[in-house]
């Protein structure tokens, strides 16, 4: 199965802020504004570590400051009514497209 692009992007993404990001003083900045965005969040970073997530872009885009404009259109997870707009993904079934 071939990833989409969004998942190869994130995939950069986590190898850039877990290899490159901890070796510049920019990169550190990076992590430590994360860090303390996280403190408010409701999962730690920890958790988000070890397990995966679906969660709307707004979300993503609320907690750390940064604009998804692109791939907004994109978020089907985010047009969905839901109490709880952030869940854990334990199996397949738990993906929402």
């Amino acid at each position: 199965m071939r990833p989409f692009f969004c998942q190869l992007e994130a995939a950069e993404t986590v190898i850039r802020l877990t290899e490159v990001a901890p070796q510049s003083a920019r990169g550190k900045c990076v992590l430590d504004h994360l860090a303390a965005a996280n403190k408010d969040a409701n999962y730690r970073l920890e958790d988000l570590r070890s397990r995966k997530i679906q969660t709307k872009i707004e979300t993503i885009e609320r907690e750390t400051n940064l604009d998804f404009l692109a791939i907004r259109s994109f978020d089907t997870h985010g047009s969905l009514e839901s109490t709880r707009p952030t869940g854990w993904i334990n199996r397949l079934d738990d993906v929402l497209i």
